[in-house]
């Protein structure tokens, strides 16, 4: 009986600790999931995507900002399916970032092998950035998955030419690059991996060479509708990011895990695998120049296209590299050979990864704008007094007509009426000005330039702080008493 049992064991380790990296990272990524309040960018993606839409407007309007519309009109669609709310909204990148954790194993196991893979599960369900993104309503953590599936398939259509691997390579690929710009630069590290491929076997150059020519060619139609829009981009003068240091990628890496102590341990497992590259006769060493290939060129094309225009540089937009650092941290474990010390590093790495999750209160402690308790704090007031959303807006040449607030209260149920902030400038002007009015606003200071709010007899007379959202009750030539009495305030 003993025999069987551990044979069943040996057996059955592989998927027994795969099926446990993937319930811990379920846990991870579904616990507390609508803890927090949306913050500013998911308003802005639940804004775009508001089912009341139709799927032309979101195509139409996600192409008028900085993103492409793969990930917004997916959004829109989900919210058709599952309903307008919080839970909804954020679960969608939940699974994407659950998915992530299995396809992170299957990309290892096609580079490696399953053991390679396993590591590799268990640092990305536990890494922090991945929870992160896997928690919001935006499109990185499908920047991540995709990056991983595309990778895989480049990398078995390579080894073997088939319709299906080339037809799904495509299709991840292209969904990437209409996720994010950045998973052009994906696709351009698999550039010069084939280059590296070709150098390496003579034998197959040929049928490397096909193969490049049909899915460039593919790829460069199915492109077409983004590349009116990228030309736009090319040609804008500056952009809100600061430009980079030259060391930027350390300090980003340093943000991918938070925790000091992890990140010393995934630094010494990154030397193990290069180093591994220069010992003759070992074993992977073509994926390890693959990973490495990846992860340099993912940080120096963004890099340089920072350096020599406007900068595009931001932590969250380099998670793409993130599968790529995974991977060789986690052959960095198997290269250490002895079990107990392979084991002891990956619950070195996991205990870690928890303890500095409960240790920065990820759970339990607030660090995105409370634009929901703004809400619900001035629907608790049950006053007639308007609301305006002053989160973002310009009333000096009306480009921006947010409705952020206003589409968050429909969102979480709320019974009130948000105005946008070119309303109150309307009544200004009309003289209908509300003697009382709340100005509500977050993420960004926009209420210190509005021009409207310093006009003569307004008065600021009480502010609601929600932890980077405000909302700031105001008098327009009238006693602030009447106002604050309005609203059951002292």
């Amino acid at each position: 009986m003993l025999k069987n049992l551990k044979f069943y064991i040996e057996k059955y380790s592989i998927p027994l600790t795969l099926s446990l990296a993937i319930l811990l990272g379920v846990i991870l990524r579904l616990y507390g999931l609508t803890f927090q309040s949306y913050w500013f960018d998911e308003l802005f993606s639940v804004k775009l995507s508001n089912p009341i839409h139709s799927l032309s407007y979101v195509y139409d309007h996600t192409m008028g900002d900085v993103h492409p519309p793969f990930y917004q009109s997916l959004l829109w669609l989900w919210y058709q399916i599952f309903g307008f709310n919080e839970y909804s909204g954020r679960v969608l990148s939940a699974l994407a970032g659950i998915f992530s954790i299995y396809a992170i194993y299957a990309l290892a196991k096609e580079l490696y092998n399953r053991e390679v893979g396993v590591y590799s599960a268990f640092i990305v369900a536990t890494n922090y950035f991945a929870i992160l993104y896997s928690q919001e309503v935006r499109s990185n953590i499908f920047m991540f998955l995709f990056s991983i599936l595309s990778y895989i398939y480049f990398i078995r259509v390579t080894k073997e030419n088939s319709k299906i691997n080339l037809s799904l390579y495509l299709i991840f690929s292209l969904l990437l690059m209409y996720t994010h710009y950045f998973g052009f630069f994906l696709v351009a590290t698999q550039l010069f991996v084939f280059i590296y491929y070709i150098i390496e076997d003579r034998e197959t150059r040929a049928k490397l060479f096909k193969l490049a020519l049909i899915a460039g060619g593919l790829m460069f139609v199915a492109l077409l509708p983004l590349f009116q829009r990228i030309l736009e981009h090319i040609h804008t003068a500056s952009y809100w990011m600061p430009s980079p240091s030259p060391l930027f990628f350390i300090d980003y890496m340093k943000a991918y895990v938070l925790s000091p102590f992890l990140h010393k341990i995934f630094l010494a497992l990154l030397v193990i695998s290069i180093i591994s590259i220069f010992i003759k006769k070992i074993e992977y060493k073509k994926s390890t120049i693959t990973l490495l290939l990846w992860a340099i060129f993912a940080y120096l094309l963004p890099y340089l296209k920072s350096i020599t225009g406007f900068s595009i540089l931001i932590e969250r937009s380099t998670i793409i590299v993130i599968p790529a650092l995974a991977i060789l941290v986690s052959y960095g474990i198997y290269l250490l050979r002895i079990n107990y010390i392979k084991i002891a590093t990956l619950l070195a790495i996991i205990f870690f990864a928890l303890y500095h999750i409960y240790r920065m209160g990820y759970y339990t402690k607030v660090s995105k704008d409370q634009f929901r308790e703004i809400l619900q704090s001035l629907e608790n007031k049950n006053s007639k007094v308007p609301v305006y959303d002053f989160t973002m807006h310009n009333l000096h040449n009306n480009r921006y007509e947010s409705h952020f607030i206003d589409t968050y209260a429909k969102v979480i149920k709320s019974g009130l009426k948000v105005y946008p902030a070119l309303k109150l400038k309307d009544r200004y002007k009309n003289s209908t000005t509300p003697s009382c009015f709340w100005a509500v606003h977050g993420h960004k200071d926009f209420i210190s330039n509005a021009s409207i709010l310093r006009k003569e007899g307004m008065v600021k007379v009480y502010t609601i702080d929600k932890f980077q959202a405000q909302a700031f009750l105001y008098a327009y030539n009238t006693n602030p008493k009447i106002c604050l009495k309005a609203n059951n305030e002292q």
